[in-house]
């Protein structure tokens, strides 16, 4: 039986160690939405700038 509860705390901790790294892809992927939209951004302003540049 020793050797299942071994295979079992093994297996925990593969699943935390799986979390953690999905929870740190979930971050990734909120900074590149974050940057992105900082990026729509600056993207916005420099069409205006343009726009009175034009006008």
């Amino acid at each position: 039986m020793k050797n299942v509860c071994e295979d079992c705390d093994e297996d925990q901790s593969m699943k935390k160690l799986m979390k953690s790294i999905d929870e740190e892809i979930d971050e990734d992927q909120s900074m590149k939405k974050l940057m992105k939209s900082i990026d729509e951004e600056i993207d916005d302003d420099q069409d205006l700038k343009l726009q009175k540049r034009v006008e």
